[in-house]
């Protein structure tokens, strides 16, 4: 009996001492922290006198030990994982506990019968399936837990096994107990196994289905970290995140691990915890760490996150994290205060880092041992001295853009390093961005930083973009441990900064100045409500629509509200922040008295102001002499008879509908626009009546509609209900409320046509207006008249739509059925230049007017040559115009099919090459001067015809106002497509030589007009005398002239030639472009037919574009013929210039 209780008590001193971890209440237990948890030591060792009180009551027959291994060459337990997650999968199972046997004899074994149990009263409680043989020698594995699928073969005990340790039974078929395994507590993945001398212990790397690993521990503690070293240490961690963000983004709190020895490290063998009393909380997974190497772990508690992720999170209230061994023994540890604001990283020795370096060793620089920071004084030397939250009119950033800003001044008479400075708009979060390693500010100096939230290589921007929901900005050093914070207040206004005053304090600033001193006129007051100050000079204000073609310029009213006469010296206009110099002023405004100002772009209207106003809405600077911002003040959307302004007294903007021009502004006024009616339905296209209902948003405004074109007004019919809309109709409405303007007009077309392949163009007008322009015949009797635009893109949907003004266009064409037109945007009509890319591969997306053309003479050919040729030559250096097929409607009536053109007036030039378009001089048929003046090309001219040109020295002056290149290619293109109408010219330049003069292509329906491929009009340009035409006038060809007297000029422009037919003119290419526009006209064309009928029929238009098909092809023989004859070039030199031809079209392709 005595030898039972001392078995008992080695027992019992085995289960204290020498048993791995075993979780007890939440908390896992290993030997050492049973020694420290005092009352649970007692309490197991108070049982024992008890146990073995119990034992002597037993009968020895009745107790039996343990049997811990099967006899060696026999069937046995080779090995059992009671925790599998890793260490075996199976597609159909997962990861089931298994249990290994071995046959170690020297035949195969039948185990049909045979039983596995973990109860011994129930042998059987699982029977090995009939035919169930293990081979001598080998090794069988079968899965202990309860499936109830299909198994696929695989054997499955139905019962499952404890991690908490518990007794395996294996019988044969005749109940007789081969082996009594009992397996003891097993952490995740450890197996109990048998080594090769029949012991069993533990194994970290489980092996089922094969021999055992040679190294298998008598603990499960030495199994888990095999030796596990302390080289692995955790060096940093970011409890409460920051910047710093894993694989999906997120940015969570992390920690930094490192080998600091020698060897690679199993992480797999350590655990992370949060909590010391529970330190396997997560096991790391099985990847190893090479010595030097380190890795970052994220607490995102989701361990199938990309990257390494804990199956825990670290909360606001965590302050500790441990890395400890499968023994529970704590190897590493870092702790901090729960007050550790985001951003900040925690170190070993007590310190802490906001330059955190996930995943690289951590920089002695920046460290700092306290979360305490005292508020900077007078004695920093580095503070924030200014800060512009709203950039409307200072400074651009690097990439263009006006953001929010900071200005950092360096009061010391040393240069300082930023490095340990931090910027932030959130003071729980005062280390959100760091300054560069290597910034610096200089002496006495200041430094912008931008507040943009950008990744920028030039200037400095900070990771987060300061905006209006931001209560202030921080500034922080962890040099001295000190910090400052700006607050922003919430009404401060536009482009108004708030800044470090000269005689102390902080101040408001209405003129910024970055990396300068604050010497602005500054207040005390936020300056939420603007600029102005109503008690001294303002604009008061603002007229920007005169009627169309009226050449009157806008105008800009002062007011001096104060005391005493001011003199304007040195004070400025501008409509543009960027150049706040625009407009200089001069002269005195007296006490009380107004001074009117013209402003526009246009030279020619004689203004004091060289910018216009625009009518969608403008925002005008009125500097003083000192540079500091007096008045900002936006005028709205200006329209016909309404002028913005200021009613004495108030800063507030209000509308006029009677402007008064240096004087006091009417004692009545309006606040603003009733809102735009709202229409139900805006489609183009419809197949059945439907019924358009009309709102408005303006509550008790009344809506006024007409249904033929004409602009509505608060004398049409009112909206009472739905409008039926039963065939092809155009609706305009507006709005009228008393108190406020009358809104902008809507326009909307709706047709009852199947729908066109081609965008459509909707004209709107009132029918008198429509006759007066449309009905002229000639050309000095067009009138200019009001109508509203609309474009629908093939599908349906509106691009855009506008009021503009319509006049007929051509000369001999104005007697056609179908007429030209010009599309103008003037600020009378409500804007004065369209932003919509028409022309979707042109550089161009700025325009102030269109032509509609007709096709001119080819309307009843092929009704394609104006716009085939003009897409001809595009890549070429020529003033050509982009052009595309639309069908036009007026008034809700099919018009037929024109070409949307770029009219090739001063705006063009104006838009292409950026010239004042007030400063150009454009030329018709050498007499008549569209715009600018005349005089100069005269000159030019009379140099040309009376000049001997073939001195290099000669042509070298005359090439200063004439662009050799871009007249080669005009005549290229005008003379290989035979263009009959060589007499209508025009020519333009920059009155400031910038463009020198050039020939613009144009009027191309007598291209190529009868198909022939034989005509030859090259001769025609080189005449001196000039070619009459039909009326009897010449059309001189003076600047041909001149240059044909060059012999370089000549063989550089048969060289060009030559490269042009072959790769811009060759058949491929024009063929290619013949093709499409056909293929664009075909769908089309019986509708146009069918309206005009200057085609004759579909099948005559056929016949028409398969002639110029044909002539395009032949064309080049022939071209390539008479430009060798006119200049005598030799077989050679034609030969040679192939070669380059070719050679280039091989680098085109």
């Amino acid at each position: 009996m005595l030898g039972i209780v001392i078995i008992v008590l080695n027992f019992a001193k085995f289960i204290l001492f020498e048993l791995p971890p075993v979780k007890m209440h939440g908390i896992c237990y290993n030997n050492a922290m049973l020694k420290r948890d005092g009352s649970l030591f007692r309490r197991m060792t108070a049982l024992l006198p008890a146990l073995a009180a119990l034992l002597c009551c037993v009968g020895c027959d009745s107790f039996t030990l343990p049997v811990s291994s099967g006899a060696q060459g026999a069937l046995v337990v080779n090995e059992v994982v009671t925790s599998n997650a890793l260490s075996l999968a199976d597609e159909t199972l997962g990861s089931p506990d298994w249990i290994e046997l071995y046959n170690g004899t020297s035949a195969e074994i039948d185990l049909t019968g045979y039983g596995l149990s973990d109860n011994l009263k129930d042998p059987h409680k699982w029977t090995f399936p009939e035919g169930t043989k293990l081979p001598a020698g080998g090794y069988l594995v079968v899965y202990a837990l309860k499936y109830s699928g299909e198994a696929n073969g695989r054997l499955c005990t139905g019962f499952g096994l404890s991690k908490s340790g518990e007794s395996l039974y294996l019988t044969d078929s005749y109940y007789n107990v081969l082996q009594q395994l009992d397996i003891p507590a097993l952490l995740s993945d450890v197996s109990y196994a048998r080594d090769e001398a029949g012991e069993y212990g533990y194994c970290a790397a489980s092996t089922p289905g094969r021999a055992n690993a040679d190294i298998v521990y008598s603990s499960a503690a030495e199994a888990i970290t095999g030796g596990a070293s302390t080289a692995l240490q955790l060096t940093e961690c970011m409890p409460r995140g920051g910047s710093y963000r894993a694989a999906d983004g997120g940015a969570y709190p992390w920690a930094e691990l490192y080998n600091n020895g020698a060897e690679a490290l199993l992480l797999s063998d350590y655990y992370l915890s949060d909590n010391m009393l529970e330190t396997a909380k997560f096991r790391l997974p099985g990847t190893t760490l090479a010595p030097g190497e380190y890795a970052v772990i994220w607490f995102s508690g989701d361990e199938g996150a990309d990257g390494l992720h804990a199956a825990f999170k670290l909360g606001a209230a965590d302050d500790t994290l441990c890395l400890s061994d499968g023994a529970g023994n704590i190897l590493s540890m870092l702790n901090w205060p729960v007050e550790t604001p985001q951003g900040v990283s925690v170190l070993p020795g007590a310190a802490y880092t906001a330059a955190a370096t996930p995943g690289a060793a951590n920089a002695a620089e920046g460290q700092f041992t306290s979360l305490d920071f005292a508020q900077m004084d007078d004695s920093a030397h580095v503070r924030l001295n200014e800060i512009l939250l709203h950039n409307e009119y200072s400074l651009r950033d690097d990439t263009g853009e006006r953001v929010a800003w900071a200005e950092l001044y360096n009061s010391s008479g040393a240069a300082m390093s930023l490095a340990g400075y931090y910027l932030s708009d959130d003071a729980q979060d005062p280390f959100k961005w760091a300054f560069p390693a290597d910034a610096q500010i200089e002496a006495q100096s200041y430094l912008i930083v931008f507040l943009s939230g950008k990744e920028s290589e030039g200037a400095l921007h900070t990771s987060f973009r300061l905006g209006s929901s931001d209560e202030g900005l921080v500034l922080t050093s962890t040099v001295d441990m000190t910090r400052e914070q700006i607050d922003l207040p919430r009404n401060l206004g536009d482009n108004v900064s708030l800044g470090r005053a000269a005689e102390g304090g902080l101040a408001y600033f209405t003129t910024p100045t970055p990396a300068a001193a604050n010497t602005t006129h500054a207040s005390a007051e936020p300056l939420g409500t603007g600029y102005t100050e109503m008690d001294g000079v303002y604009i008061s204000e603002v007229s920007a629509v005169s009627a169309a073609k009226s050449g009157k310029a806008d105008w800009i009213e002062l007011h001096n509200a104060s005391g005493r006469d001011v003199d304007l010296s040195g004070w400025h206009l501008s409509d543009d922040p960027d150049e706040p110099l625009k407009c200089t002023l001069s002269g005195t405004v007296p006490a009380g008295g107004y001074l009117a100002i013209s402003a526009s772009a246009s030279n020619s209207k004689g203004a004091t102001a060289p910018f216009g106003i625009s009518p969608v809405g403008e925002t005008l600077l009125l500097t003083d002499a000192a540079g500091n911002i007096r008045d900002i003040f936006r005028t709205g959307a200006l329209r016909l008879g309404v002028s913005a302004g200021r009613s004495a007294g108030s800063a507030a903007r209000v509308f006029y509908t009677s402007p008064s021009q240096g004087a006091a502004n009417p004692d009545s006024a309006l606040p603003g626009f009733a809102a735009e009616p709202a229409f139900s339905d805006t489609g183009l296209y419809h197949s059945a009546a439907f019924s358009l209902a009309l709102s408005c948003a303006t509550p008790n405004a009344s809506i006024r509609y007409t249904l033929d074109g004409s602009k509505p007004t608060a004398a049409s019919p009112s909206y009472d209900g739905p409008i039926s809309i039963e065939k092809n109709t155009v609706v305009r409405a507006a709005a009228f409320m008393d108190g406020l303007l009358s809104s902008d007009i809507i326009t909307r077309t709706y047709l009852f046509e199947t729908p066109h392949t081609l965008p459509v163009v909707c004209l709107s007008a009132q029918s008198g207006d429509w006759e007066a322009m449309y009905s002229v015949v000639e050309r000095n009797a067009r009138v200019e008249k009001e109508a509203h635009f609309a474009f629908y893109e093939a599908d349906g949907g509106l691009g855009t739509d506008f009021g503009c003004g319509l006049r007929a266009s051509g000369s001999s064409t104005l007697t056609a059925r179908q007429k030209s037109m010009v599309v103008y945007l003037r600020g009378a009509y409500g804007q004065s230049e369209t932003g919509y890319p028409f022309f979707s591969d042109s550089d161009v997306t700025v325009f102030s007017s269109f032509v509609l053309r007709n096709s001119g003479q080819d309307r009843s050919k092929a009704r394609l040559r104006d716009s085939f040729f003009s897409k001809a030559v595009k890549g070429m250096k020529m003033e050509y115009a982009e052009t595309r097929l639309v069908v036009v409607y007026v008034n809700g009536q099919y018009w037929g099919i024109y070409d949307l053109n770029e009219n090739q007036n001063e705006d063009y030039m104006a838009a292409h090459y950026g010239v004042d378009p007030d400063a150009v001089d454009i030329i018709r048929r050498n007499i008549q001067a569209l715009a600018g003046r005349n005089s100069d090309n005269k000159r030019v001219r009379a140099y040309a015809l009376a000049t001997d040109l073939s001195s290099d020295a000669k042509y070298a002056e005359y090439i200063q106002w004439v662009d050799p290149d871009y007249i080669a290619d005009y005549l290229i293109a005008q003379t290989f497509f035979s263009n009959g109408d060589m007499f209508n010219q025009k020519y333009w330049r920059s009155q400031d030589y910038t463009v020198r003069w050039r020939p613009v292509y144009y009027d191309l329906d007598y291209a190529l007009s009868a198909s022939s491929p034989t005509r030859n009009i090259l001769p025609s340009y080189f005449n001196a005398a000039g070619i009459p035409s039909q009326d009897g006038s010449l059309t001189n060809m003076d600047l041909y002239v001149g240059l044909g007297k060059n012999k370089a000029w000549c063989e550089a422009f048969g060289e060009r030639y030559v490269f042009v037919v072959r790769n811009f003119f060759n058949p491929e290419r024009t063929t290619a472009i013949l093709d499409e526009m056909t293929d664009q006209l075909r769908p089309e064309l019986p509708r146009h037919i069918q309206r005009w009928g200057e085609l004759r029929s579909l099948s005559a238009w056929e016949s028409e574009v398969a002639d110029l098909r044909k002539c395009l092809q032949d064309r080049p023989k022939y071209a390539l013929q008479y430009l060798q004859k006119q200049f005598g070039f030799t077989d050679a030199q034609m030969a040679e210039w192939e070669a380059k031809a070719a050679q280039g079209a091989q680098a085109a392709n």
